[in-house]
């Protein structure tokens, strides 16, 4: 069986809009092209996106839920700078 790798993507949305939705496609972008280089050799990489409020504890429990329930090995945040 191949081995999964799963990359959680936690943003949010507001001020800086265009910003992270750009971040948000940088990283997008990124996992397309690490899969294209890995080929079938690879590990299955997936990228998975949750969406964050400002509420801090948003962030918290969408982390928690992509690390523990998901199995992301590896988060990146596209978020406004009080939650980074």
């Amino acid at each position: 069986m191949k081995e999964r790798l799963r990359i959680g993507l936690l943003s949010t949305h507001g001020e800086l809009t265009q910003s992270i939705q750009e971040q948000c496609l940088g990283a997008r972008l990124a996992a397309t092209h690490t899969r294209e280089l890995w080929g079938s050799d690879g590990p299955q990489l997936e990228l998975i996106e949750r969406q964050v409020t400002a509420d801090p504890g948003s962030v918290d429990r969408a982390a928690s839920e992509l690390v523990r329930y998901i199995g992301c090995v590896v988060l990146v945040g596209a978020l406004s700078v009080p939650h980074s």
